[in-house]
C-alpha cells in the first residue's frame, strides 16, 4: 500500500487494522481458528452469526481429488 506506511504495518494507537479474535491459541492448536469470537473490519464489528445464504467463494476440490 503505497503512501500508507504511517497508517499500516504495526499495532499502535492511531493505526488501522482488521482483527480476528479467536478463543484459544492457534499456535498450539490450529483447531482454535474455528473458534472465532469477533471480527473487526474497517473499524466495525462484523456480525459473524450463521447465514444460511452464505456461499464460500473458494470452491473445494472434490473428495476424489483431495489428498
Amino acid at each position: 500500500m503505497i503512501g500508507q506506511a504511517k497508517d499500516l504495518g504495526s499495532i499502535e494507537p492511531g493505526k488501522l487494522a482488521d482483527s480476528t479474535i479467536v478463543e484459544g491459541n492457534p499456535l498450539a492448536d490450529i483447531g482454535a481458528t474455528k473458534n472465532i469470537r469477533m471480527v473487526i473490519k474497517g473499524g466495525e464489528v462484523v456480525d459473524t452469526g450463521y447465514d444460511p445464504k452464505w456461499v464460500n467463494p473458494v470452491p473445494r476440490r472434490p473428495a476424489s481429488i483431495a489428498r
